[in-house]
Parts: C-alpha cells; structure tokens; sequence
C-alpha cells in the first residue's frame, strides 16, 4: 500500500507538471531576441522554440542570435537574428502554434520576388506548405517583408533566403501556442485516476 501511495504521489507530481507546462506555453510570446547576448543560434532554445541553422546539412555558427548590426528597417531592428542566406534557419516548437509572425530583411537591397520562403510543418513534421515572402527595397541598403500565418497547428518552420543576397535578419518573432484540448488534459491525469481508483479498492 506504501508503495502504491508513492507512485500515485509520483505520477501526480509528473501529470501536474505537465499540465502546467502546458498551460503555461499557451498564448502568445514575442521573440525580440534581445533575450540572450549575441551568439550562435543554433541549437539555442528560447521561450519554447528551438533554433537550428545549417549549410548544406551541416550545423553552422553563422547566424547569430541577438546581433547589433545596425540596421534601418521597419520590421527588423537590432538586436536581431542576423546570418548567411546560403543556410536554413529552423525553428521547432515545444507546442504547435495557431499563429506565427516575423519581420523578414535582406541586404543588400533590391527587390526579391520572392526573397524568402517560409516552409510550415505539421505535428507530424509533415511539410504542409511553402509560403513566398517578397521582399521589397525599402532604401538604406535593405529589403524587407512581414510574413504571418494563422491556422495551424505548426510545430516547425524552415526559413529559406535568396541566395543573391548578402545577409538575411529575423526579427520579433511572435507566436501563439495553441491552447491544450480539454481531452488531452483529461487523458494526462488518466494514469493519476487510475491509481486513485486502485487505493479505494484495495
């Protein structure tokens, strides 16, 4: 009985974790990536998104998280993410989204139709879609474009730069988790009830 009361305890203590875990990454959040100093982006996880970043298949330190290159652009400011247009940057999310935003720019400036494409996954990881960004020449050397998504729900994004360009930016990333299904919740604390219905019987 002892030991039965001690996995109930255990189990409940992992459920509620989980739970909160959960309810706590729903909602909305706002990469401005001024959260850590500059440094590599990849394999970096802020705020429930996992940042990845290769060239040809291979994990590269060019993009880097937080750069103050200066820049002037509407939707990219610094600090920024800033990196090479010949790799993939990777965003995976502990929960899937509903809703994705981000500031796009690339330097030099120029028009690029289009200079970007947004690659959105499944839960699955399943690609479900490539979304063209344009990018337009706003002056000062930089051309820039707003992507956003709602629908979902998203549990990666591959972002992709024309390879013409010199750099690419990323900037005030926002997301908003999808919020956990009540059945979902219900089915975490299944192993919890069950232990309970095992204590009254016994």
């Amino acid at each position: 009985m002892k030991t039965l009361s001690s996995i109930g305890k255990y189990l409940g203590s992992l459920v509620l974790t989980a739970v909160l875990a959960s309810v706590a990454q729903a909602g909305p959040i706002t990469i401005d990536f001024s959260e850590l100093a500059p440094q590599p982006v990849h394999g970096l996880t802020v705020k429930g998104v996992t940042f990845s970043y290769e060239i040809g298949g291979t994990a590269s330190a060019d993009a880097i998280f937080g750069s103050v290159t200066p820049l002037t652009s509407t939707f990219v400011q610094s600090p920024f993410l800033e990196g090479n247009p010949a790799g993939v940057l990777t965003l995976d999310f502990a929960n899937p989204v509903s809703s994705i935003s981000m500031g796009l720019a690339v330097v030099p400036n120029g028009s690029y139709t289009p200079g970007s494409l947004v690659a959105l996954y499944d839960t699955s990881l399943v690609l479900g879609a490539n979304v063209p960004v344009n990018l337009t020449d706003v002056g000062s050397g930089v051309a820039e474009g707003l992507f956003s998504f709602s629908g979902g729900p998203i549990s990666r994004v591959a972002l992709l730069f024309d390879p013409q360009t010199r750099r690419f930016g990323v900037d005030n990333i926002n997301l908003t988790f999808a919020v956990p299904e009540p059945g979902i919740l219900s089915l975490m604390a299944l192993p919890l009830m069950l232990i309970v219905i095992s204590r009254r019987k016994a």
